[in-house]
């Protein structure tokens, strides 16, 4: 089989993710934002379904590295490790 194309008509990944990188300095940030996770949603009492993805920075200089996990709407660390 062979095709010429494909449409994917109003895909929209279930994450939206923003983030800066300075592979020089071993720094990485990054906003990870569930799209259903919205005022409405919250408002109506709506349950999301929980994500499941990896995010991988390629070319970071081999080290350990701190990871922390922050909850946005508090300004709370909910999960700080170490990652190699």
């Amino acid at each position: 089989m062979e095709l010429d194309y494909i449409e994917v008509a109003a895909y929209r990944t279930p994450v939206r993710a923003l983030a800066l990188v300075d592979r020089g300095t071993g720094t990485f940030l990054a906003w990870i934002h569930h799209r259903d996770y919205t005022w409405d949603v919250v408002a109506a009492g709506g349950q999301l379904e929980p994500l499941n993805f990896s995010l991988q920075v390629p070319t970071m200089p081999p080290g350990v590295y701190r990871v922390s996990f922050w909850d946005t709407l508090s300004g709370a660390v909910l999960v700080k490790k170490l990652s190699r």
